[in-house]
């Protein structure tokens, strides 16, 4: 959700506007800076299979290459 404010010469809020609709799937990181978000992909389920999925397993060991 997104609204106008204005603070001169007082505070005033407008309408709140919908950015993106979102599923019921979604999580707060535990800083409370970011959300990840379930969103569909384009093409539906029968696109699924073709999309890649990739798992790096030991990924903690790659940090210490930067």
């Amino acid at each position: 959700m997104a609204v106008d404010v204005s603070a001169t010469p007082v505070f005033r809020a407008g309408e709140p506007k919908r950015l993106f609709a979102l599923t019921s799937s979604y999580s707060a990181a535990p800083d409370g800076e970011r959300f990840l978000v379930g969103l569909p992909v384009s093409g539906g389920a029968e696109m699924a299979a073709e999309v890649p999925f990739t798992v790096i397993l030991n990924w903690t060991t790659l940090l210490g290459e930067r």
